[in-house]
């Protein structure tokens, strides 16, 4: 049995050392065109934009290394020094840039003008910001966090897009940020033990944290681009630690030791690999291993090192990354930019390809514009491309050279072809560990095969949302969503939604139109009672105001408090929002016998972290007036603002 179990440990140990010495797949050449690099940051919607951040500004490639070119207005001078860059997942052209001394700025046009986002004067905790994130299901590109190091306690958070923040998690020194599913995970040390670093996990947008894991340092952490929940962080000194999404949510969700051990992590990240369903892993080791790739969770890794520079002589900094649709490959190490490159297909080169808009909003159908610059593969000059497709799983749509189709004049190798995208576009056999749902980004696949039927495949990154529209939440007639709210079993922080001494029920009387109403009565206060689903939450994000009618009995100014409530499932108890009082707030001078429309700023209701917008699963109305209320509700919608 000895020798078994030791002939089975050989043979493990010879695995890797195998995957280790497997020949490379990337190539890498040093690019002396750009000069003194700290930072790369790929365009997440475009395969082939990437910045590199320079002592002199940022320099920019939007052909994948082709050409490059300094962006005006990027200096030291004009933005500081540049420590994260963020893309707003919903809304292309908006991109924050977070210093180490001048705060966060933000663009509207994709890079082109710059203006001050975030400082103390509007409530950043601290100028120095390392690390950038966003809520996934954020559809407003309103929700924006901010970590500071080891320059302040304090998470800092705006819910206007950068215009006010405020801090959450101010126990907490936190020096890496990441955001996944309805998960923020936070790398730090709290303000009592600032010797000893953990990992810290919050369900519930920063309004409570657990210390998921005790006396570990990430230096590195990555999330799946496949799979929500599925975490890999890397151990100062140590292994790369895995969180399976199985039971992300509860508390004892366990880390996993993989890959190898004793290595000093820089960067961890995933590209799409040949099945959507699981990403071509990579982690980063300056000094030691280098950049190695795994496409089983790092149970077996490979040595993609060739013409890369690896070392004990690496100074702090290095990182690596990879392109949008994971071909191409970019280094900063001692200031030299280095450029990996996969080896091609064989087909013909897909040398550009892009849809416009980037970030499709869809209503009853959108219009979206498939482009493609393809020419004949070097061995086969002569090799006429035969044809050029855009498919995602049923979807296919060809693209054409006859200059009638938005591509440029016949025969200039630019393909192109314009479609409505339906309602119905991304309606297959969703689960909710992928990603490809809304919101969210697809991979979609180009494709272009020449006469002598040869093929090359891209991967083309496209955000689907829905175009925002108004939502009826009740108007007794055609909207009725839901039921009770709250039971006896479904818990708030400061106690039961149905508080016994109030009740809301839906009557065929008094309504502002229509035939019915809500009925809202309390005997007694304080009462709190809503009314909306149960366990089944929508994503109001991309809404702006919530508005609804109201009448009393009789004219009063005992004042009533509006919520509204998440449904976040699991175990969870439902979470309330901020609570927001009519009269005290401003919204109405007093209750009156007709009905008075009552129009509420969504972000009143956000200041209060524990409560997700994105599982908006009802309201609810609350008092603390001892003689209690009578009040009828109707109408109650959410409006959003046109989005272009």
């Amino acid at each position: 049995m000895k020798r078994a179990s030791r002939l089975a440990s050989l043979l493990v140990m010879m695995a890797s050392l195998c995957a280790l010495d497997h020949e490379p797949r990337i190539d890498w050449q040093p690019d002396v065109r750009v000069k003194r690099c700290e930072r790369i940051f790929p365009d997440p919607h475009d395969p082939f934009r990437v910045w590199v951040c320079t002592a002199q500004g940022i320099v920019e490639t939007s052909d994948d290394g082709a050409t490059w070119r300094t962006l005006p207005n990027t200096g030291a001078e004009q933005l500081g020094r540049i420590s994260d860059v963020l893309h707003a997942p919903s809304r292309a052209g908006v991109i924050l840039i977070a210093t180490r001394d001048r705060g966060i700025f933000r663009s509207d046009d994709d890079g082109v003008t710059w203006r001050s986002n975030g400082t103390t004067g509007s409530g950043l905790a601290a100028l120095q910001v390392v690390r950038l994130g966003t809520p996934p299901f954020d559809r407003s590109g309103r929700i924006f966090y901010a970590a500071h190091g080891d320059a302040a306690p304090g998470i800092s958070k705006t819910i206007d897009g950068g215009t006010t923040w405020f801090t959450v998690a101010g126990h907490l020194f936190s020096e890496d940020l990441l955001l996944d599913g309805q998960e923020i995970l936070v790398t730090g040390h709290s303000a009592k033990e600032q010797d000893l670093w953990s990992v810290y996990q919050s369900d519930d947008c920063a309004g409570s944290w657990l210390e998921t894991m005790r006396d570990v340092r990430p230096t590195a952490c990555g999330t799946s681009r496949s799979t929500i929940s599925a975490i890999w962080l890397g151990a100062l000194k140590g292994r790369i630690l895995h969180r399976s999404p199985a039971g992300a949510h509860k508390a004892t969700a366990a880390w996993t030791a993989v890959g190898p051990d004793q290595a000093s992590w820089a960067s961890i990240f995933g590209t799409p690999g040949s099945d959507p369903a699981h990403d071509t892993l990579f982690a980063y080791d300056p000094r030691a291993l280098g950049l190695i790739a795994s496409n089983d969770g790092f149970a077996t890794w490979r040595s993609e090192n060739s013409g890369l520079f690896v070392g004990r002589l690496v100074k702090e900094g290095a990182n690596v990354c990879a392109t949008a649709n994971g071909r191409s490959f970019y280094a900063a190490i001692n200031g030299q930019l280095y450029v990996g490159r996969t080896a091609p297909d064989e087909g013909p080169v897909l040398a550009r390809f892009r849809v416009s808009p980037r970030v499709v909003r869809i209503a009853t159908a959108a219009k979206a514009v498939f482009s493609a610059t393809v020419r004949p593969m070097d061995a086969t000059p002569d090799a006429k491309v035969m044809a050029v497709q855009v498919q995602l799983d049923g979807f296919r749509l060809p693209l054409l050279d006859d200059g009638a189709h938005d591509d440029g004049d016949a025969g200039d190798g630019v393909f192109a072809a314009a479609v409505d995208l339906k309602e119905d576009f991304l309606r297959r056999d969703w689960r909710p560990e992928f990603r490809w749902r809304v919101p969210g980004q697809v991979l979609l696949h180009v494709s272009a095969t020449d006469a002598t039927n040869l093929r090359s495949v891209g991967t083309l990154p496209m955000t689907v949302l829905p175009r925002p529209a108004t939502t009826i939440f009740w108007d007794g007639e055609g909207a009725r969503w839901g039921g009770r709210l709250a039971h006896a079993r479904r818990g708030a922080p400061d106690g039961k939604f149905d508080s016994r001494a109030g009740i809301i029920f839906d009557i065929d009387a008094e309504a502002h139109s229509g035939a019915r109403c809500l009925h809202v009565v309390a005997w007694k206060g304080p009462w709190l009672t809503g009314w909306g689903l149960d366990y089944y939450g929508r994503n109001l994000t991309d809404q702006d105001v919530l508005v609804f009618w109201i009448k009393a009995t009789s004219r009063t100014s005992r004042d009533l408090q509006v919520l509204l409530t998440d449904a976040p499932g699991h175990e969870n108890d439902a979470r309330p929002s901020e609570a927001v009082w009519l009269i005290k707030d401003g919204f109405l001078s007093e209750l009156t016998e007709t009905y008075q429309q009552v129009r509420i700023p969504m972000t009143r209701f956000l200041t209060r972290s524990g409560f997700n917008l994105e599982m908006c699963n009802g309201i609810a109305f609350g008092g603390s007036d001892a003689n209690g209320h009578n009040v009828f509700v109707d109408d109650i919608a959410f409006e959003c603002s046109p989005v272009p």
